[in-house]
């Protein structure tokens, strides 16, 4: 555990009560799932160890969203 004194203690606790709200209100029962998936992890998530904790696969949910980015985007990347 980590002990934060004066301002970044302040700046922590402000960050956390944010985060806090938010995960309250605005976040879905699956988004709440893949953060704490993630929150495993100490750097960036890699998403097969995303989808091996959750036990999921990861497809487009969208009919043709797939055909659409690549025709659209190659020149994007």
């Amino acid at each position: 555990m980590t002990l934060y004194t004066g301002a970044r203690a302040t700046g922590k606790s402000v960050m956390l009560n944010a985060v806090e709200d938010l995960a309250r209100q605005q976040v879905s029962d699956i988004d709440k799932s893949l953060l704490l998936a993630m929150a495993h992890d100490d750097g960036p998530s890699k998403m097969a160890d995303i989808q091996r904790r959750l036990d999921v696969g990861v497809d487009f949910a969208l009919p043709y969203l797939r055909e659409y980015l690549r025709d659209n985007t190659k020149d994007n990347l």
